[in-house]
């Protein structure tokens, strides 16, 4: 039942409706092939190229008052009518990949951003998922949607063949259960092949990430050739799965019309050797044997595809399942909104949020009061980080967190942010959850860190980033000038709206962390988190920014990590974090 209520979740209202779509569409065009079928008859009549035929009994009745014109355009008018709804039947399964597909990225959007998920996914696995798992999800469900069109489409002209042709279906029919037991055989091959491919794929990606972190670290080690070995290890057996996948699943696409044509053959002598049918009613037979062998070469080419990408659609339904169905049903309602052929509208999709006025956005609110209560906290429950740890900052005061690396600085400060919750003991910023104080004041808490996020835009841009409220120049300006930025702004060409690239690439690391240091500034916030803020700065720099810092106290509550004494030496409280086991977690009022 909840595998069901997974893959009704993913195909949503709109999936379901092209579904439907594909399935009567499928019926339709069985039908057509057969009016196909009954119309080249009329032709050949009408233009006496025989004297017999086999219509059915209305249609018989009038053979003899329709000419060759006629008997042309009722031919061409069936064409027609197969010609649109063959292109509807095809557009229907990619229209539902593409749905299903928008509807998987909506969904790993929401577990990034908007879940209470707080473990954060690794840079190879969403790659993976993005550019691997999710499109192959979203092919098995496309050929699951054809397997049973198509074989819709195929039982009917099945049954239309039997009341013509019976005997020669019977042969026919004897010959598809050889051709089913050979497919059988070959796509168990193909599912043996593709259960490795997701996770080869995934050991690829996270190989290629690993080099891409540490580059300079292989560069200056001199590690180039083992590692280059170790992703070629990886691409090759990768491709080799993949390869032999696709061997396994062309093979079995080629038996069917090699099956089709020996078939033929043998129905052909069969029906004139032993059944004696009538050279009419044969051809009727052979045109939609050969229809029906078509459609079941595309039949076997779909089975083949759904049966290597499956594992992939099994990794989708695990990862939808760590969600509550509701909640999965909730965040994709803003997928129903995607349509094929309107001209879709971002404004009314994406609900931007409101500006307010200057006055709501800057309203007088205090400092808050944070408290660590008791707080104990292990990585996967078992490394302890924290245990009966207790800190009290009060309203202004300043915070400094220290230590070396691996000692727990970002752990103790996700657990301040809400980013993951103490196993025992609680955080409480205001007497409230940090997530409950971020709902209610998340636009007066600002954060800097050693790493900013800078996108494609004017510098400008990029300082008032995600405010609410109208900002006026001289407020960017007093932020710029906070954040020592003045004398590099001037000298850039355009000033405030010379132009950045993502990721601001063409400024220092020192210019990006102060570009993050001013929009900070520019909030005028009442929590402030600086996490290694000035470690890409030059003395004289940092110097500026430590005191814009220090006239924040008392007027906002500020937890920086550093491991800079200069950041740090006005800070009211220091915690001492150790890595070493022996040492107590502590915190001073002395560095």
């Amino acid at each position: 039942m909840r595998d069901f209520l997974v893959v009704e979740s993913l195909i949503g209202k709109k999936g379901l409706f092209w579904i439907v779509i594909s399935v009567v569409l499928s019926l339709i065009l069985a039908l057509l092939e057969y009016c196909i079928a009954v119309a080249i008859q009329i032709l050949i009549y009408s233009f006496g190229l025989t004297k017999e035929h086999h219509l059915p009994g209305i249609v018989s009745q009038y053979v003899e008052y329709i000419n060759s014109n006629t008997a042309i355009y009722i031919l061409l008018s069936v064409s027609l009518i197969r010609f649109v709804s063959q292109f509807l039947n095809n557009l229907s399964p990619s229209v539902l990949n593409e749905l299903v597909n928008a509807r998987m990225r909506i969904l790993r959007v929401y577990d990034i951003l908007l879940s209470a998920n707080k473990e954060k996914p690794s840079s190879a696995e969403l790659l993976s998922h993005i550019s691997e798992i999710f499109p192959k999800a979203g092919a098995f469900l496309f050929h699951t949607t054809r397997v049973v069109s198509i074989g819709l489409q195929v039982g009917v002209i099945f049954v239309v063949m039997v009341l013509t042709a019976w005997k020669e279906s019977l042969l026919s029919g004897c010959l598809l259960f050889f051709l089913a037991l050979i497919m059988y055989v070959l796509q168990a091959k193909v599912k043996e092949k593709a259960g490795h491919v997701p996770r080869l794929n995934k050991q690829m990606m996270d190989d290629i990430s690993q080099v891409l972190r540490n580059w300079v670290f292989i560069k200056i080690s001199r590690t180039e050739n083992r590692m280059s070995h170790r992703l070629y290890e990886s691409i090759f057996m990768y491709f080799d799965k993949v390869v032999k996948t696709a061997i396994f699943n062309h093979a079995t696409a080629a038996v069917a019309p090699f099956a089709g044509s020996i078939s033929i053959c043998m129905i052909i002598f069969a029906s004139q050797t032993y059944f004696a049918t009538q050279a009419s009613s044969l051809l009727i037979f052979l045109y939609l044997f050969v229809r029906f062998n078509q459609q079941l070469t595309v039949l076997s080419q779909s089975i083949g595809v759904a049966n290597s990408v499956y594992p992939h659609f099994k990794e989708v339904s695990s990862f939808v399942k760590k969600f509550s169905i509701e909640d999965v049903r909730g965040e994709l309602k803003i997928a129903d909104r995607l349509d094929v052929f309107p001209t879709i509208n971002m404004e009314k999709i994406i609900n931007e949020p409101k500006k307010i006025s200057h006055e709501e956005y800057y309203c007088d609110i205090s400092p808050p009061r944070l408290k660590l209560n008791n707080i104990s906290y292990a990585w996967d429950k078992k490394v302890k980080i924290f245990e009966d740890f207790s800190i009290d900052v009060k309203p202004g005061e300043q915070l400094a967190i220290v230590g070396r690396s691996g000692s727990g600085k970002s752990t103790l400060l996700s657990l301040i942010l809400g980013l993951i919750d103490p196993i025992v003991g609680a955080v409480r910023i205001d007497n409230m959850s940090p997530n409950e104080y971020l709902k209610k004041f998340g636009s007066r808490i600002a954060y800097a860190g050693v790493d900013p996020y800078l996108t494609s835009g004017s510098i400008r841009e990029n300082i008032i980033f995600g405010m609410e409220s109208q900002i006026s120049e001289d407020e960017i300006n007093q932020a710029v000038k906070a954040s020592a930025l003045a004398e590099d702004i001037s000298s850039m060409q355009g000033g405030l709206d010379y132009k950045l690239s993502e990721g601001g690439d063409g400024l220092s690391a020192g210019q990006k962390q102060r570009i993050s240091f001013a929009r900070a500034i520019l909030r005028k916030p009442k929590i402030l988190i600086l996490d290694e803020a000035t470690a890409n700065l030059d003395t004289d720099t940092e110097k500026s920014i430590i005191q814009s810092v220090k006239k924040l106290h008392g007027k906002c509550t500020v937890v920086m990590v550093s491991h800079k004494k200069e950041s740090i030496k006005y800070a009211d409280k220091k915690i001492v974090l150790s890595s070493r086991k022996d040492l107590p977690t502590r915190y001073s009022n002395k560095f």
